[in-house]
């Protein structure tokens, strides 16, 4: 929400929209107004840089280095090892990862085989004394075989299963998963199907809609914005600006507070609708009210003063120097009688604090001498009287 337009978004605004920005934009009162910041056009903004990608290898690798998964820690001293991996790792997409870890798992599996292939599970029972009975004999039979997994990783060699699981950032949960696709005979990576999401597409939109413009109609400010847009044309970097009416809120809200008050808004009212999430909050009102924005904190702060000492002197002692053609300017005029006096009093009591301040270091210089003073007078008198004992 808090960024800048779309530069290829054209805006399709209805009626009741243009009825609450109330009309064109004031082509003469643009210069007060505030500037949306700029949108880049060009591809590839989002992916990772060469550097920043291997800054991010280099992290991992320091990271896995020193993860204490067993005994052996078997990451340990394979830095080119990790580094040939997980660089190629990066440059799959998430698709290609899933069928290479399923190979690895595939391969883990067939190097296990020859070690401990088709054990039987081990219960609490002794499997002799199970084998007396013929309940025993029947679970015994029931029993699936168990496949063992020994963990292997490309160019990294053999590890244990809290190093596997590190390596390739996933849980003991996915893991088990992927191990019971192995067992299952497959090693495709599963299709989402390209569903959407089945609580956020039931969203009902039009109520998050009228309920965001009800209100900024309340308490938001239609305020003339300059958005500043930028393309990059055959290497040339261009920049347009343009003009309109966004509604403003009030800085000390957030859009998590606003999200918070629909809900509150949704239960209070009883309407049965999915409730939206934070993240569908946000991604909603960015597409349907884009013109609806917070206000930054910086916007609330106040224009200083004016200097009224700087006015007086600028009349009394610029004035004379400043050519004829330019004395009638707005900034040579005369101050008024309350600007005037107000700049005596200003100054009056300037000069009465810094005599002050004169005074008061005096006295304190006065009254360290007489410390000084005394404390020789002090030990004078006490040499004396030692002395006169002697």
């Amino acid at each position: 929400m808090a960024g800048a337009p779309d530069s290829d978004y054209e805006s399709d605004t209805c009626a009741r929209e243009d009825e609450f920005l109330g009309g064109e934009s004031d082509e003469e009162s643009t210069d007060g107004c505030l500037e949306v910041p700029a949108a880049t056009n060009s591809v590839g903004d989002s992916l990772l840089t060469p550097a920043a990608e291997a800054i991010d290898t280099f992290l991992q690798i320091q990271k896995l280095g020193a993860f204490a998964c067993c005994k052996k820690v078997c990451l340990s001293g394979k830095q080119e090892e990790l580094h040939r991996l997980l660089s190629s790792r990066s440059r799959m997409s998430k698709d290609e990862a899933k069928v290479s870890l399923n190979t690895t798992l595939a391969m883990c599996s067939l190097f296990a085989d020859g070690k401990t292939t088709q054990l039987k599970r081990q219960k609490v029972v002794h499997q002799d004394s199970a084998e007396c009975s013929d309940e025993g004999r029947a679970l015994i039979a029931r029993q699936k075989p168990r496949q063992r997994f020994a963990y292997y990783a490309p160019y990294v060699g053999g590890l244990c299963k809290k190093a596997f699981e590190s390596l390739f950032s996933i849980s003991h949960r996915t893991l088990h998963l992927y191990r019971m696709q192995i067992q299952s005979g497959g090693i495709s990576a599963r299709r989402h199907g390209n569903h959407q999401n089945s609580n956020s597409k039931d969203i009902d939109e039009n109520t998050l809609e009228d309920w965001i413009y009800d209100v900024a109609n309340t308490i938001g400010d239609v305020v003339p914005v300059r958005t500043r847009t930028k393309r990059i044309i055959s290497g040339v970097e261009r920049r347009y600006y343009s003009f309109d009416k966004y509604v403003l809120l009030p800085s000390h809200l957030t859009w998590d507070q606003l999200h918070t008050n629909f809900l509150t808004y949704l239960d209070d009212n009883y309407i049965d609708t999915p409730r939206p999430s934070a993240s569908s909050f946000n991604r909603i009102l960015a597409k349907r009210c884009p013109k609806i924005r917070i206000r930054s904190p910086r916007n609330q702060l106040k224009d200083p003063p004016p200097n009224v000492e700087k006015k007086l002197d600028i009349h009394e002692k610029v004035l004379p120097f400043v050519p004829a053609e330019y004395a009638n300017d707005p900034l040579y005029q005369k101050p008024t009688a309350v600007v005037e006096s107000s700049a005596k009093k200003i100054k009056h009591n300037r000069r009465k604090r810094y005599a002050e301040r004169k005074k008061a270091k005096e006295a304190e210089k006065e009254q360290e001498a007489e410390n000084e003073q005394e404390g020789n007078e002090a030990v004078v008198y006490s040499a004396r009287r030692n002395y006169s004992r002697t």
